[in-house]
């Protein structure tokens, strides 16, 4: 017959396991919808990301697939989070972030010369519910890019650019420049804000700001940089700040185009295009109005994609080019003058096609080209040095111009900027 002590040992038994059991249950019952929820908050799918060659030859590397050679006017490639982007000193490349459905761009990086770009993460959630953002985290261990980043409240979009020196948490819908050499990391905000951090301490940067940031200290900054002198450039803001310029069309029998700015895949883009025979121009101007006279260097950057040209090159007289950014100044003498760039995708340059406007007035700078249907970045040398080699002192640079003109055209400019450095 079991005894009274051993009977109350098998009940204290029994009550542990039934608490035990319950306590289990109901830690099961709790954990599991946290869990849940956390997979579902930070369950991630990547991100796509497209490169194209947009000068030269471009290397990419990845682990698992070893390395490539992608080159100027070949198809977009799709590169995976992971690869090693490498361009050598006259190389270039764009790269073009999507969401897998492609439905805007989150974002755009121009990678120049003599770079060394790791894309070590690019994922965004993969449920609606989470609160996190698309992010992207790059390391950039030498050379120099340039981010242009939309801004789109209803997505968000996080960039991380890590450097030897710290790293840069970059806002949405800015423009953004990094250089990084052996001693230092330059970064300098044109538009947007970013935070840079290193040796523990963090500085914010607005519009037209620039850090400088060596290995050991903290951030140096803010300092001045580099300023646009162009308002509204990626026409985020419609045609404000830009006056429409009449169409010129040569034969009464044959019509205009359009003009306007447009979304392109999430990203508002000027358009210029005209289906018709004869020649036919039109475009945008925006007023400067600026002094340059003690500023130190002047650049023009633009990112633009040419669709369709019926004309060869730019013309028998090389004036009728698909796109033409002019830049109308004064010289210090009061001499009204322009320098000008033209682009082409279509044609071989030939006796009856050159490649420079035959009938403008010098100085003439050979026309572009470009591949037709690719987003192509161009970036001038420092104007003033160039022209001050032709003899030629800038003293008030008076307005730009964007001119589409030929037969038949479509054009799009992405976004437009004149960089000043005092």
């Amino acid at each position: 017959m079991m005894s009274n002590d051993t009977l109350a040992s098998r009940q204290r038994l029994a009550w542990f396991f039934l608490a035990g059991s319950f306590l289990v249950c109901a830690a099961i019952a709790v954990i599991t919808p946290i869990l849940i929820s956390r997979g579902i908050q930070h369950a991630t799918r990547p991100l796509t990301i497209e490169a194209v060659a947009n000068q030269g030859t471009v290397g990419i590397f990845h682990e698992d697939t070893g390395t490539s050679a992608l080159f100027t006017g070949e198809p977009t490639r799709a590169v995976d989070a992971g690869s090693r982007i490498l361009t050598n000193a006259t190389d270039s490349a764009l790269l073009v972030v999507y969401p897998p459905d492609h439905g805007r761009i989150l974002g755009r990086i121009q990678v120049y010369g003599n770079t060394n770009l790791v894309l070590e993460q690019a994922t965004m959630p993969r449920f609606r519910v989470s609160d996190d953002l698309p992010q992207m985290v790059i390391t950039l261990t030498g050379g120099r890019v340039r981010l242009s980043l939309p801004s789109d409240e209803a997505v968000g979009f996080q960039v991380i650019v890590k450097t030897p020196h710290g790293q840069a948490l970059l806002g949405q819908g800015g423009q953004y420049s990094l250089s990084v050499s052996n001693a230092e990391t330059e970064l300098s905000v044109q538009e947007g804000g970013a935070d840079v951090r290193a040796a523990g301490q963090t500085l914010r940067l607005g519009m037209d700001e620039r850090a400088l940031v060596t290995a050991g200290n903290p951030p140096s900054g803010p300092l001045s940089t580099e300023r646009n002198l162009l308002q509204n450039g990626d026409f985020s803001q419609g045609l404000s700040d830009w006056a429409v310029l009449d169409w010129n069309v040569e034969r009464t029998d044959q019509p205009t185009g359009d003009l306007g700015v447009q979304d392109r895949i999430g990203e508002p883009t000027l358009v210029m295009r005209r289906l018709g025979l004869g020649h036919a121009d039109t475009g945008v101007r925006q007023i400067v109005d600026k002094d340059v006279t003690d500023f130190r260097s002047l650049q023009l950057i633009v990112s633009m994609l040419i669709n369709e040209q019926s004309l060869a090159v730019c013309g028998n007289r090389g004036s009728e080019c698909p796109l033409t950014v002019r830049i109308e100044y004064e010289d210090v003498s009061g001499g009204v003058r322009a320098w000008q760039q033209g682009f082409y995708a279509v044609g071989a340059v030939a006796s009856d096609t050159p490649d420079v406007c035959v009938s403008c007035p010098p100085p003439r700078n050979p026309h572009e080209q470009v591949t037709l249907g690719q987003v192509k970045f161009y970036e001038s040398d420092d104007l003033l040095q160039r022209l001050r080699q032709q003899d030629i002192q800038v003293a008030y640079i008076r307005n730009v111009t964007l001119i589409a003109s030929g037969h038949t055209f479509d054009v799009e400019v992405i976004d437009v900027a004149l960089m000043a450095a005092e």
